[in-house]
């Protein structure tokens, strides 16, 4: 199997600091719903954010936030989707 066949999802929550990843065959991109359908279920609402390519800053890359669940997610380097789960308090 190539590598291009493989899509690498990392991701971490924003209170933990050690990622979780998952290689998926097959897929070479994901919408918002099929990430959220792959991770764990946490309670409360989430705010998504996702590593894209981006020299805007001048570092390289941004944290887009990702709302729409139809939305394709950004992939990096070909194959690798990397996203942060942020908890949204409620007050």
């Amino acid at each position: 199997m190539k590598t291009s066949d493989v899509l690498t999802v990392g991701y971490r929550y924003s209170e933990e600091s050690v990622p979780f990843l998952k290689k998926l065959h097959g897929y070479n991109s994901l919408t918002l719903i099929q990430f959220k359908q792959l991770i764990p279920k946490r309670n409360g609402p989430h705010t998504y954010y996702f590593r894209k390519e981006c020299n805007e800053f001048g570092t390289g890359y941004v944290m887009e936030e990702i709302c729409d669940d139809n939305e394709l997610l950004p992939v990096n380097e070909g194959n690798k989707i990397y996203g942060v789960i942020e908890s949204v308090s409620r007050h």
